[in-house]
């Protein structure tokens, strides 16, 4: 069946600017899985290059408002069509919290944890 589910994000610069986005939508989903990733983005022409994000921090993830207890064995690394990467930290704490680092070839190292 339709769930309601809400998609909530709050960003904080390096400069300590904050911002909040969150929406609201029907889905039909099985409940099965949930993913916290950090992708290029797609366009009518394919998928795009990913921007060079730096690091991005994964704090206080949850889903049906429990942490989702991850394991070094979830992570994924992705590459894009360009050459770049995106690469997970391995999980950190009982909120699940980690980085996913961006690569601009796949030449990549390991991603830090979360301080």
């Amino acid at each position: 069946g339709t769930q309601t589910w809400e998609l909530s994000f709050k960003i904080t610069s390096p400069s300590g600017a904050v911002q909040t986005w969150s929406k609201t939508l029907n889905y039909a989903s099985s409940l099965s899985s949930s993913e916290f990733i950090t992708e290029a983005p797609t366009a009518a022409q394919g998928v795009q290059p990913l921007p060079n994000y730096g690091v991005v921090h994964f704090l206080g993830v949850a889903a049906n408002s429990s942490t989702p207890s991850f394991s070094a064995s979830n992570q994924i690394v992705l590459g894009d069509p360009n050459g770049q990467a995106s690469v997970p930290s391995a999980p950190v704490g009982q909120a699940d919290a980690f980085n996913t680092c961006y690569f601009p070839t796949y030449h990549i190292s390991a991603c830090p944890n979360p301080s």
